[in-house]
């Protein structure tokens, strides 16, 4: 998703107010990867790198290879974005657990674990319900399925008080008819 992203910016620059030039220097020294054997290519390869990979909270995909091979080395930083939901292997690196569990095996984590709170690729609560300002005709339900209860709960108030709508607050496992 993130090199999807990315080439948006290269190819849609009228969305955005990044130069040519300057969207030309931000891909200068970067290497996208799509393809896994690659992802082993890099871990393999020596020599200092900045690795951006995906699963926000750490819950699966190609970055538990690279946390596999990189948490166990004082010399690296792991640097998370955005919340990390309690349970996950993200909320477990942020609150500074001492070993971690990959693909059922335990790994010590030595790398330094950092986390940047203000970036998210989530919009927040403010930013979901102007975007509801704006749509015209009113939906006959909505959903909310991704979430915190409390600010599920919260949010599921705010819409049924703002714009009047049914809302409901999906559980796991239940079917609903549209």
């Amino acid at each position: 998703m993130g090199i999807n992203v990315t080439e948006l910016y290269l190819h849609h620059r009228g969305w955005h107010i990044l130069t040519d030039a300057q969207c030309q220097t931000m891909m200068h020294d970067v290497h996208t990867i799509r393809e896994f054997e690659h992802t082993l290519h890099v871990l393999d390869t020596k020599g200092p790198k900045i690795i951006i990979a995906g699963s926000g909270m750490v819950t699966g995909g190609r970055v538990l290879f690279y946390l596999e091979k990189l948490l166990g080395d004082e010399r690296n930083t792991i640097l998370l974005s955005g919340f990390q939901a309690p349970g996950t292997r993200g909320s477990l690196l942020a609150s500074g657990t001492s070993d971690v569990k990959i693909h059922g095996k335990y790994y010590p984590v030595k790398a330094e674990v950092l986390q940047i709170n203000s970036l998210s690729a989530h919009a927040d609560q403010a930013d979901l319900l102007w975007w509801m300002g704006h749509i015209k005709n009113k939906p006959q339900q909505v959903f909310i399925n991704h979430g915190e209860l409390q600010a599920s709960e919260t949010l599921r108030l705010k819409i049924k008080d703002a714009f009047g709508w049914p809302v409901t607050i999906a559980a796991m496992g239940e079917t609903y008819d549209l």
